[in-house]
Order: C-alpha cells, then sequence, then structure tokens
C-alpha cells in the first residue's frame, strides 16, 4: 500500500503472509534514497571539476570547499538553478 500511494520502492522479497515490516521497509527506503543523493552528488561534482581549469581557486574550492561554497560554484557554471 505504501508503494503505491507514495511511488516508494520498499521491498516486498522478504515479505511474510503478504506483510512487510514498515519500520525495516522505510529504513531501505530511506538508504536507497541516501544512495541515490550520494550518486548525484558525485555526478554533479565531476561534472564540475570537467569544466574547470585543475589547481584555479574554483577547482580547489570544488575540491576542499564546504557544501554552500560547492552549491555557489554549480550555480555559476549552471549545474543546478
Amino acid at each position: 500500500m505504501i508503494n503505491t500511494y507514495l511511488g516508494a520502492r520498499i521491498s516486498t522479497k522478504n515479505a511474510k503472509g503478504g506483510r512487510v515490516k514498515v519500520c525495516q521497509g522505510l529504513q531501505e527506503l530511506m538508504e536507497d534514497e541516501r544512495n541515490e543523493g550520494r550518486a548525484e552528488g558525485a555526478n554533479m561534482l565531476a561534472k564540475l571539476l570537467r569544466m574547470l581549469t585543475p589547481g584555479s581557486e574554483d577547482y580547489n574550492k570544488a575540491l576542499d570547499g564546504d557544501e554552500q561554497e560547492r552549491t555557489e560554484l554549480y550555480k555559476k557554471y549552471g549545474i543546478i538553478d
């Protein structure tokens, strides 16, 4: 029901009698979302680094900066709005 209502992808492979432990299912869903977020972040960083000149100020900021600095670079180079 949760999968249908929320469009989630909670695994039912270990369901017993048609029932799934909701907590376990939600934990799996959250882990899947975290993994997708990590992959998306890695792709964005790779795209940004390909646009920059190694050793430049922006390149170093992309590698060593904090999340806010990288977000500013993503905006500056049109990776995000």
